[in-house]
């Protein structure tokens, strides 16, 4: 891992607000975003009369145009329906609101609330700061003043493992069970138990040769990436003649990392390149055009990117000039790089129950970083389309 990097200016300058640090792994993940911590920025209240922050974030877009191809200017104040770190806003005089993306960090998730929007996400009761400083968490000190203390794995604890001095995984780990039973590790015996209701446990007298880490994937919804894993790294010493003693982690910055890596099995994202590719895909594709990246966020094991459509070179069905394009992946594959604009074909995804009508960008889907070369390249393909649909007609009747 690299150095934790220093603290974020606090997202807010009165009320609350949140700052963050990153790093990232330097070895195997070097492509994937860095690793987030959280932590709340303790502030004095605001002063009577200040403009209320949601209230501010919606009133940034007073006097712009929103409506595609519609030349009309609204103000606009909060409006508290649907997810509530959404920055949506009502016009006003008007009967219908917009979609901004989302708040800033630090807004209050309802009037009058203490929870607070982080990258997205409500964290309920993040006012509490757990001993290890980090927004959201519950930990508590224990009775020998050292945080972290896991003596009872938490409910939401998904799988644990145990790695030794090299950092090998020894029991679980590499994405593989092991069967409960005895295993010799670091010159004594661990005993790994789980239960019928997965409930698991490691047990070993000593003494160690080595150090013992225990790895705990806990599932968090308090991270940049909802209902994903976090990994939670404790040094186990174990002593002659003493029971099972934790040792304090030098720093407290090894604590709960959040990379959005750990629960996804990424391998090298495919390419799709060539003319035959361009043709074939311009022709099937619901959606084909020129975007710039806004925003990115992980939900669930899915990638939402928050884009402003520049350009229509192809749309079977409405397209607004902002727009929500979802991955199902959370691999960067394909990859889109925010502030860049791109060249995509995408298609319309409607699923069975008629629940859910989006843009879908598929891991082969034709992406391509916007060039005027690149844009020229799309010209004419409409009228080349009936000869590739009675093409591949033909073939089929063979």
């Amino acid at each position: 891992w690299s150095e934790w990097q220093s603290w974020s200016p606090c997202s807010r300058s009165c009320g609350g607000g949140a700052a963050t640090r990153t790093r990232s792994c330097i070895i195997r993940y070097q492509r994937y975003a860095p690793c987030v911590s959280l932590t709340l920025c303790v502030l004095q209240d605001c002063p009577h009369g200040v403009l209320d922050f949601r209230e501010m974030q919606c009133t940034v877009y007073n006097g712009q145009s929103v409506l595609r191809n519609q030349d009309i200017h609204f103000e606009w104040v909060p409006f508290y329906g649907g997810s509530p770190c959404e920055l949506n806003c009502l016009a006003k005089g008007q009967n219908f609101y917009y979609s901004f993306g989302r708040v800033l960090d630090g807004t209050e998730c309802h009037p009058d609330s203490k929870d607070v929007c982080i990258n997205g996400k409500c964290l309920v009761s993040a006012g509490k700061i757990g001993c290890d400083q980090i927004l959201g968490s519950e930990e508590k000190e224990d009775v020998c003043r050292t945080c972290l203390f896991v003596d009872l794995l938490p409910l939401l604890v998904h799988s644990i493992a145990l790695r030794n001095g090299s950092y090998k995984y020894v029991i679980n780990g590499d994405w593989v069970i092991s069967w409960p039973g005895t295993y010799p590790v670091a010159g004594t015996k661990v005993h790994y138990r789980r239960s019928a209701d997965n409930k698991e446990s490691f047990e070993a007298m000593g003494p160690t040769k080595e150090d013992l880490h225990i790895m705990v994937m806990i599932k968090l919804s308090i991270n940049k990436y909802p209902s994903q894993g976090a990994l939670m790294n404790n040094v186990i010493h174990l002593r002659k003649g003493t029971s099972s003693v934790q040792s304090p982690a030098p720093e407290p910055l090894n604590v709960i990392i959040f990379c959005p890596y750990l629960l996804d099995n990424c391998g090298k994202c495919r390419k799709v390149r060539g003319k035959s590719n361009r043709l074939r895909q311009f022709c099937a594709k619901d959606f084909v055009f020129r975007g710039r990246i806004i925003g990115k966020r992980a939900i669930g094991m899915e990638t939402r990117y928050d884009i402003q459509v520049l350009t229509n070179y192809k749309n079977n069905f409405s397209i607004l000039r902002r727009e929500y394009l979802w991955v199902p992946n959370i691999c960067d594959c394909p990859e889109l790089l925010e502030k860049q604009e791109y060249i995509i074909m995408a298609r319309r995804h409607v699923n069975y129950e008629r629940t859910l009508n989006r843009i879908l960008l598929e891991t082969d889907s034709f992406v391509r970083l916007y060039r005027s070369k690149e844009e020229k390249l799309l010209k004419g393909l409409g009228k080349e389309c009936k000869k590739f649909y009675s093409q591949r007609k033909g073939e089929a009747d063979r």
